[in-house]
């Protein structure tokens, strides 16, 4: 394939999830387009493109190359959810790609390459095959996302980590804590869905802890069973009784128990709507996280979002997402197997914290993101 000069026609597309699918319909499809189905896709694609020179074109194959991010899309049954995504029609079969981001999603006990890709289906290894061959790289999230790409015989890779990692550039502060104090404010990144199994004692934990200091926030990024209760115009409670959704009911009576909140329908809904936020727009998202001293929870993207903006940021790490990420860009984190939620402390956690080794390795992996950007022929603002 010969090579792309810079400055080429690119269209920067997103192969991670589909748009999302609200509990009900008071979200607006502007809002579903952009988030996909978390709100943490905006800000991959949004501090992607912060940097990178390009012209978005309309149609794909007018473009003299593609750039994906890709995310979660290394994962068991990806094909069978998503088979429109793995389609490659024969026209784009001789363009230049540019795949980055691209992650593994393993439980701690599948973290064995080999064991790993034995779960993953043979057209989503196939089409991987396919996409190598028109990438000069593939840029992935963490070493163990590389090791499972080259189990599978794939060995144009680089860890480069995600590319919010680096929406700053050469301007990125250093994270410096205050002295801790009960009077910080803290940021907790909820994650948890009525329909899914998060309601165990160390997600609880998590989550009564911030209720200890004088200013907590709660912010959701993909729990739509929880947000219908923030952007609906009409009551709750009202709602919920001529309701069938069997997930907002069970919300309700988890977010009751775990906050403590009145079964009255105006201190409910002025105490949720004060402790909880929501954002699908990037600046709002950054400001409010300013106002924050730190932000901790199992939204590696949150945690990102308040680095940016020189906030400490701590990750509690489910799965081998977080931990590649946490790893790589040398974030103060905690394995949720390491949590009991008789010990766990938020200001232990807060006063271990150490960022002097993330400070200080960022230039590095800086360095190695625009020198993949360079060999890919995207052209940058660094």
């Amino acid at each position: 394939m010969d090579k792309i000069k810079f400055g080429s026609p690119t269209i920067v597309t997103s192969l991670d999830t589909p748009i999302a699918k609200f509990a009900n319909k008071t979200v607006s499809k502007k809002y579903q387009a952009l988030i996909y189905y978390n709100s943490g896709n905006l800000l991959i694609n949004e501090y992607f493109k912060k940097n990178i020179i390009f012209e978005e074109v309309q149609n794909a194959n007018s473009a003299d190359k593609i750039v994906s991010i890709c995310a979660n899309i290394l994962r068991p049954n990806m094909v069978k959810e998503w088979p429109h995504m793995f389609k490659i029609s024969p026209q784009l079969k001789s363009k230049q790609r540019v795949i980055l981001g691209v992650g593994a999603q393993a439980t701690f006990d599948q973290m064995k390459p080999k064991e790993y890709v034995k779960l993953l289906e043979p057209e989503l290894i196939e089409w991987f095959h396919n996409i190598s061959d028109c990438c000069e790289s593939i840029g992935v999230r963490g070493e163990f996302t590389a090791d499972v790409l080259k189990e599978m015989g794939i060995n144009n890779v680089s860890v480069i980590g995600c590319p919010t990692w680096y929406a700053n550039g050469y301007s990125q502060p250093d994270i410096i804590k205050k002295d801790w104090s009960y009077d910080l404010k803290p940021a907790c990144y909820t994650c948890w869905e009525a329909y899914s199994d998060w309601n165990v004692n160390w997600n609880n934990a998590i989550l009564s802890e911030a209720l200890k200091y004088k200013d907590p926030k709660f912010i959701m990024q993909s729990e739509f069973d929880i947000l219908p209760y923030l952007v609906m115009n009409t009551d709750i409670l009202n709602f919920l009784k001529y309701s069938n959704i069997k997930e907002l009911r069970k919300s309700l009576k988890y977010i009751k128990k775990t906050f403590k909140f009145s079964k009255s329908a105006l201190i409910f809904n002025s105490k949720l709507r004060d402790l909880f936020r929501f954002f699908v727009n990037i600046p709002k998202w950054e400001n409010f996280i300013r106002t924050r001293d730190f932000c901790y929870g199992m939204r590696i993207h949150g945690s990102i979002i308040a680095l940016k903006q020189g906030v400490p940021a701590m990750t509690i790490v489910p799965d081998s997402r977080i931990l590649e990420m946490s790893e790589l860009y040398k974030i103060p984190h905690i394995k949720v197997s390491d949590i009991q939620s008789s010990d766990f402390s938020l200001r232990k956690f807060y006063e271990e914290a150490d960022y002097s080794e993330m400070n200080k390795i960022y230039p590095k992996l800086l360095e190695n993101y625009i020198d993949f950007l360079n060999r890919n022929g995207l052209k940058h603002k660094f």
